[in-house]
């Protein structure tokens, strides 16, 4: 019983690390172009930054609440190789999200300088073309969110870990090569690439899966 028991404990902890150096790279991904603006323009402009990049939070709650509630379901289709649900799950969440970005960049066009006066101050409705900027990275960043869950609902743990590396190190390089030359702008474009990054890795990674698995059937 005390083997079973240390082998059951061994495995948990074996699927559960990489997860956790997934879920630290993710922090280092978000904050890297904060880590470059400070550093290169100054904490009033990463003030800026952090307020207007703020709303993306808004749709990251969403896209995170729609993959919980999905997980369970991919899970499943994947286990019992149901892989045409598998893949229309996937594809209405990413559209979804896509859906759900569009929205975001429209409000922002709209009611942009409103909103950032209204809780702000006056001043920030200058940043107004920054906030569609951003919304436009969040729109990747919802997608790329919506395949981590299809991802790790197929048990595709380690895969993910040179994947956010690889996104990590991209978001770095173009935070302290776009910020100097772009600004604030710069930073945000830092944060699509590494959006864009991950939703390439994630696609071949769940394309492989899906390849091999078929091919076992």
């Amino acid at each position: 019983l005390r083997r079973t028991g240390i082998g059951a404990a061994e495995e948990i902890v074996l699927t559960a690390l990489p997860l956790g150096l997934v879920l630290m790279l993710v922090s280092l991904n978000t904050n890297l172009p904060r880590y470059a603006i400070e550093h290169l323009l100054g904490s009033a402009e990463l003030g800026v930054f952090a307020g207007v990049v703020s709303f993306i939070t808004i749709g990251s709650t969403m896209a995170n609440a729609l993959g919980q509630s999905a997980t369970a379901r991919l899970a499943r289709h994947f286990h019992q190789r149901q892989f045409a649900d598998f893949r229309r799950i996937t594809w209405q969440m990413a559209g979804f999200m896509v859906a759900l970005g569009l929205a975001g960049i429209v409000a922002a066009e709209l009611i942009g300088c409103f909103v950032l006066r209204w809780l702000y101050r006056p001043e920030f409705s200058a940043y107004q073309p920054l906030l569609v900027a951003a919304m436009g990275a969040g729109t990747l960043s919802y997608v790329a969110i919506a395949l981590g869950y299809s991802v790790t609902s197929a048990r595709i743990f380690r895969a993910q870990m040179p994947l956010f590396a690889v996104s990590a190190a991209g978001c770095g390089v173009a935070s302290w090569l776009l910020v100097p030359r772009m600004g604030l702008y710069g930073a945000v474009l830092a944060v699509a690439l590494a959006a864009l990054l991950q939703i390439a890795g994630q696609c071949w990674i769940l394309l492989r899966a899906l390849r091999r698995a078929e091919a076992t059937q």
